[in-house]
């Protein structure tokens, strides 16, 4: 499959980025060197000298570039100039090419079909850890241990919009700093979410989200922003062990209102069965650290209990905070949207870690590169997974002498899994002669849409 159906979108937003170096010293332009660390993230190369190898070796790089960007390129840059780059462009210009493509995306209504029957759009937060060292990092957190040592920890709170199909488009990256004091995970979280939530309700004013946020998040403040802004939410809350006064009140609705509880059958063979019972309350009242004094809290609870064939059992237990209020027939839908969050740790944080876009590996610890390649794999990852979910393919085929060779309708389908698109990118840019087709009036759709 050719890599030229990946959109060339970027390449307008990168030529806008603001140029910090001398013009008459500029060789490489900042649209070419953003170019490279993007299609070094797509294809799925994990270091920089392995991609300074791939340069070197490539016979087709310098005519697939040019192919692909609409002009020529003589030359390309050493691995030093683009980390030279990233350093020193500022991080909040990058986040910048990330807003565009969710405003395009929201402005073509790809979005849409993701959207709840309320119109929101599913917002996951969450903090990830992304590497750590003993080095002084920009944009990092630090911790002193008992023999002296300081350690720096790349650690950001992510914002992704989610959907059932397992999509995770990055929104928004805060990065979580302490300058202030050692690194305290629920006082720097709490602090970067409001930055995050005005920052998100700052650039996307069009767009209405409920937020998932797990159970760090269940307090007044957050709850406060959401509804500030107009926006949904749901919050794991763990019971008596994370507030027993929240419990103790949301326990005395839940008795008031016995008849508001259904078990749903989710999963019947010949190993196991699953059952899911759900409880729920509306209009709970809690004051909040002695201060704050929130109403209209509903509170939904399911029990998903295994039976297996030998007569073992197996239960758990989760609780939400939801805006939403709770019927019989919506409680089950409200439950698995409340579920939605971890999209933004399975779909999201384990495959840009450990399925091609090497999430973990810091490329350049220097100045602000750390985070720039960090974003530059939130962007790699939009574009993976539209160019996997999307109809596109359905395009291309068109252009093919023949359509019986690929019956399936996305690359996703064609492939099996990113990673192994991932894989055939880096093929196509390296080895082979890019092929690149014109899509006239092109209209991408998602399955959901």
């Amino acid at each position: 499959m050719p890599c030229g159906i990946i959109s060339r979108c970027c390449s307008e937003w990168f030529d806008r980025l603001k140029e910090f170096r001398e013009e008459n010293r500029i060789q490489f332009s900042g649209e070419l060197l953003c170019q490279l660390a993007l299609w070094q993230r797509l294809s799925g190369i994990g270091s920089n000298n392995w991609f300074e190898l791939e340069m070197e070796r490539s016979e087709h790089l310098l005519a697939n570039l040019s192919r692909y960007m609409g002009r020529e390129i003589t030359e390309l840059p050493s691995v030093d100039t683009i980390c030279y780059y990233l350093r020193h462009q500022k991080p909040e210009r990058l986040q910048g090419v990330v807003d565009a493509m969710i405003s395009a995306l929201g402005r073509k209504k790809l979005l849409d079909g993701l959207k709840t029957a309320e119109g929101y759009l599913l917002l996951a937060v969450d903090g990830v850890h992304v590497f750590s060292s003993p080095r002084p990092l920009e944009h990092s957190t630090f911790r002193r241990h008992g023999d002296g040592s300081v350690t720096y920890h790349q650690y950001y709170l992510e914002a992704k919009i989610v959907a059932p199909d397992g999509m995770a488009l990055s929104v928004h990256t805060e990065a979580i700093e302490n300058p202030d004091g050692e690194f305290d995970k629920q006082d720097c979280e709490l602090k970067a979410f409001k930055r995050l939530i005005d920052a998100v309700a700052r650039k996307h004013p069009q767009m209405k989200f409920s937020v998932l946020l797990d159970s760090l998040y269940c307090n007044a403040p957050v709850i406060a922003a959401c509804r500030a802004h107009g926006w949904g939410y749901a919050v794991g809350f763990k019971g008596a062990r994370q507030n027993r006064p929240l419990m103790d009140a949301l326990t005395e609705k839940l008795n008031g209102c016995q008849a508001n509880s259904k078990t749903v059958a989710i999963r019947h063979n010949s190993k196991s069965e699953l059952t899911l019972r759900l409880r729920w309350c509306n209009g709970a009242s809690h004051l909040f650290n002695r201060t704050t004094l929130l109403g209209g809290l509903n509170y939904i609870e399911g029990t998903v209990t295994r039976k297996f064939a030998d007569g073992r059992e197996a239960v758990f237990t989760l609780g939400f905070i939801v805006n939403q209020e709770i019927t019989a027939a919506n409680a089950l839908e409200i439950f698995q949207t409340c579920r939605q969050r971890w999209k933004i740790e399975n779909q999201g944080f384990n495959f840009q870690k450990n399925h091609g876009l090497h999430l973990g590996h810091c490329f350049c610890a220097q100045g602000h590169a750390a985070h720039n390649y960090y974003l530059f794999a939130q962007m790699a990852h939009i574009v993976l997974q539209l160019a996997a979910l999307s109809d596109i393919l359905k395009h291309w085929r068109k252009k093919q002498p023949t359509e019986a060779a690929t019956p399936v309708d996305t690359l996703l389908r064609l492939f099996g899994s990113l990673k192994f698109i991932i894989d055939r990118i880096r093929l196509e840019l390296f080895d082979k002669p890019m092929e690149l087709h014109e899509f006239p009036d092109l209209r991408v759709r998602l399955p959901t849409g």
